[in-house]
């Protein structure tokens, strides 16, 4: 019994295998929509052209031959221009029978468009800056506390002199970094642009973050500044209690010494309400939630 399902299924593989080869040994038509690819072109020229990405090809052929061009990866419309300045326009259909990947048994029905058009420049060089283009959601309690830095922070471009003047920077390609509560440091991809090369692709993203909270400093003294040497200007009280709020790291780092409250001889000499307003100078990436006195009454001295 089991002998008999056996060859069952093999008559029935074999039909199968036997039906498939009769029938990709007939002829069939199929179409491929190719990217242009140039090549063979002198260092000193480039190619300039926005206008065609692709070519459409329709080939006629047995099933073998067309199935082998299905399964290739990464077909490409090839071209080799002149190494000569200016437009060229050539015939898509003569172009064709120059790409190897076509086999001799296939024939080209049709190419679209019929001709192609681009310009040859001369080969021009520029470095210019890179310009980040990101998105940064923290989780919640967090937030940064440094710069954002790209290195490198320019790269060299090379295309077509008509389209280098033109480019002033190069953008990354637009990057979403969500629900962040650490530091980052990340490849990102430079934005491309058409007919133009980069030295490099790739420019590192970095940027701290850390949990935000807040911390209190006590008696921080406030500091009169420009006050001249015949006049003495007393402030009540003279010290003050600043919260500052930051990076948990960052604050825990942070004395009552690195906060620098401050009042100026013009403040009370041009003050009408009888207090003036402390400015502080905090550490960087912290801000100043609260003050306490936020006001300060001040005596002016004569000597």
């Amino acid at each position: 019994m089991n002998k008999k399902i056996i060859t069952i299924i093999l008559i029935f593989i074999f039909s199968i295998v036997l039906w498939g080869s009769i029938s990709l040994s007939k002829e069939y038509f199929t179409s491929l929509s190719l990217p242009i690819e140039f090549i063979d072109l002198s260092d000193d020229y480039s190619i300039n052209t926005d206008r065609l990405k692709k070519v459409s090809v329709s080939l006629k052929g047995d099933g073998w031959s067309l199935l082998g061009l299905a399964l290739k990866s990464k077909l490409k419309f090839i071209i080799r221009p002149q190494d000569e300045e200016g437009r060229q326009v050539i015939s898509s259909r003569n172009e064709i029978e120059q790409n190897d990947w076509l086999p001799s048994n296939v024939q080209v029905v049709e190419v679209q468009p019929d001709v192609i058009e681009f310009d040859v420049e001369k080969i021009s060089f520029k470095r210019v800056p890179i310009e980040k283009n990101i998105s940064i959601q923290y989780k919640n309690d967090y937030g940064i506390i440094s710069t954002i830095s790209i290195s490198p922070d320019s790269v060299d471009i090379s295309g077509p002199e008509s389209k280098i003047k033109n480019i002033e920077k190069i953008k990354t390609e637009f990057t979403e970094f969500n629900n962040v509560d650490k530091s980052v440091s990340a490849n990102v991809p430079l934005e491309k642009i058409k007919s133009i090369e980069y030295y490099y692709n790739f420019t590192r993203v970095e940027f701290d973050v850390q949990k935000i909270v807040d911390k209190t400093f006590e008696n921080v003294e406030v500091e009169t500044r420009n006050v001249p040497s015949s006049k003495q200007l007393d402030l009540f009280p003279s010290k003050i209690r600043v919260v500052l709020r930051g990076g948990i790291n960052v604050l825990g780092k942070i004395a009552s010494e690195n906060i620098k409250p401050y009042v100026t001889f013009n403040q009370a000499l041009n003050d009408t309400l009888g207090a003036i307003i402390p400015t502080i100078d905090v550490p960087e990436f912290t801000e100043v939630i609260v003050i306490k006195p936020s006001k300060l009454d001040y005596i002016i001295k004569q000597y």
